[in-house]
Parts: C-alpha cells; structure tokens; sequence
C-alpha cells in the first residue's frame, strides 16, 4: 500500500472501540498513524484516562512519541505521552498561551 505511486490504493482505515470513545486510525504514510476522536465523546475524567492509557499502550509498544493535537494542528499538542523517554505531558492553560504566543510571534 505505501510503495504505490499510482494513487489507485485507497487510504487503509481501522476503528477501535474505546468503550464510548470510537478511534479512527488512518494510515497514510509508512511511518505515522493518525488517530482522530470526537473530543465530545469524552464527556468524564475516568473517559480522558481511558484516552491516555490508549495512548500509553501505543507508545510502550511502538517505543515512539504519542501526540495528541487538535485537528490539522501539531504545533499545539494537548497531551504527549513517551513512554522511552518517560514523558506524560497535558497541556495547561498556561502552557496553552505559552504556545500561543510563540505562534504569533512567528507569523
């Protein structure tokens, strides 16, 4: 799938069923998977743990980095999880305008 040039394979998808929260897995290139999720799904703190244990599980096994961003926004991630590198990171408010900021001065 990842060695045609001619564009004739369709995207490959798979759903997971996070109890109430339904992952979307995209595969688009080799060596990235995206995951998209309907942030109004998570509706709880045991729902946003349930996410990040998700995420802890495909990091511990993909030895990688694992971002959460909003959509078609990586220069803000939301939550980073690295289980090598023993990071768990979700965003604050603070940290939020922090990146804000730095976005602005840049553009």
């Amino acid at each position: 799938m990842f060695k045609d040039e001619t564009g004739e394979f369709e995207t490959k998808t798979a759903t997971i069923d996070l109890n109430v929260i339904v992952i979307k897995c995209y595969f688009f290139i080799e060596n990235q998977i995206e995951f998209d999720i309907t942030p109004t799904d998570i509706k709880s703190v045991q729902e946003l743990n349930n996410l990040i244990n998700f995420m802890k599980s495909i990091s511990l096994r993909l030895g990688k980095q694992v971002t959460l961003c909003g959509q078609n926004q990586p220069e803000f991630p939301l939550i980073k999880i690295d289980h090598k590198n023993g990071i768990e990171k979700i965003l604050t408010k603070k940290d939020a305008e922090n990146l804000w900021n730095e976005f602005i001065k840049s553009n």
